[in-house]
């Protein structure tokens, strides 16, 4: 017997969880179980050791600041790929909207089901591998750095609205099929950039050691504001939240246009 009443906001959420585990063949869940084993046993051992050799650094180290802004930055990105193809899933393949509007559910509660499991898919991978350092750190002495938690739900209800934006485009435009082609092609092309840029040291040595120096150095405000609000600070942080409400209002209107799309 479920502890979350049928048909509630959490229900819904936890349905489309499991629905979007159960998407892809046995081989693909197989593979996904070993990922999410391999994710857990990494960041129990290198975050924590990693906290503990970062004990004593200051609370907001300047020079992680550019890494950290850059970083975020290419977490969204990374995140709206993810986002993008689950958005297609859940409102243009799955073909359950017609069901589960039929039901004695309000749309809206529907909508936000929906919007909330894709937003909690693409952001666990990164909670799973972060959490561990953080909350050691935390323990350690640097409180503020709980704020890179938030930062990566911030990171995912943004990336879920630029990814309902995006993949409705793609959708009206090429269809179902050809929109997730795209998508996945965009971000493989993302994938491979990422690994050839971590090799630049062995082949463009100068390009890394200039890029390594451009973001050793403190960003000039405002663009110092995400790796602020990674560390704590108040303010950023709390920009950042509001502009994930901003991300999260509007996840729920283009999610309304995505379900008269879908129908």
């Amino acid at each position: 017997m479920s502890v979350l009443a049928a048909g509630s906001t959490a229900w819904l959420v936890a349905h489309e969880m499991r629905l979007m585990w159960r998407d892809g063949s046995k081989a693909g869940r197989a593979v996904r179980i070993g990922a999410l084993l391999f994710l857990l046993l990494v960041p129990i051992v290198g975050g924590v050791g990693l906290a503990f050799t970062l004990r004593d650094a200051a609370d907001v180290p300047a020079g992680a600041l550019g890494y950290a802004a850059a970083g975020w930055w290419g977490l969204v990105v990374l995140m709206l790929s993810g986002a993008s193809l689950h958005v297609l899933r859940v409102f243009h393949d799955r073909g359950d909207l017609d069901l589960l509007l039929a039901a004695p559910v309000p749309p809206a509660r529907v909508l936000a089901a929906k919007s909330v499991a894709v937003q909690l898919t693409v952001a666990l991978p990164m909670l799973v591998v972060s959490t561990p350092f953080v909350i050691v750190s935390a323990l350690l002495g640097h409180p503020g750095w709980l704020g890179g938690t938030a930062m990566v739900v911030i990171a995912a209800v943004i990336a879920t609205a630029g990814a309902f934006l995006g993949a409705g485009a793609l959708f009206r435009h090429f269809g179902s099929r050809r929109a997730r082609m795209i998508v996945q092609i965009a971000g493989g092309v993302f994938g491979v950039t990422v690994g050839v840029g971590g090799q630049a040291a062995n082949f463009a040595p100068e390009t890394f050691a200039a890029v390594t120096r451009w973001l050793s150095a403190a960003p000039p405000p405002p663009f110092d504001a995400p790796a602020l609000a990674v560390f704590g600070a108040p303010l950023p942080l709390l920009a950042f939240v509001a502009l994930a409400g901003v991300a999260a209002s509007l996840s729920a209107r283009l999610a309304a246009d995505q379900l008269q799309a879908g129908r």
